[in-house]
């Protein structure tokens, strides 16, 4: 159980760094597109969190 949780946790902080990529690449950064950006990298900590506390 706790493996498929790691792996879970893992998926997703990779999830999101991919968006995070895609969204920083954008050549014109609107005022939503900032706020997703920061929205992503705010899960991407509290999900690499999560993953230390597991271990």
């Amino acid at each position: 159980m706790r493996i498929e949780i790691e792996l879970e946790l893992t998926h997703a902080i990779h999830f999101h760094k991919a968006v995070l990529a895609a969204l920083i690449s954008l050549k014109n950064k609107d005022k939503e597109c900032l706020r997703k950006i920061k929205a992503h990298k705010k899960l991407i900590k509290k999900y690499k969190t999560a993953l230390k506390e597991l271990k």
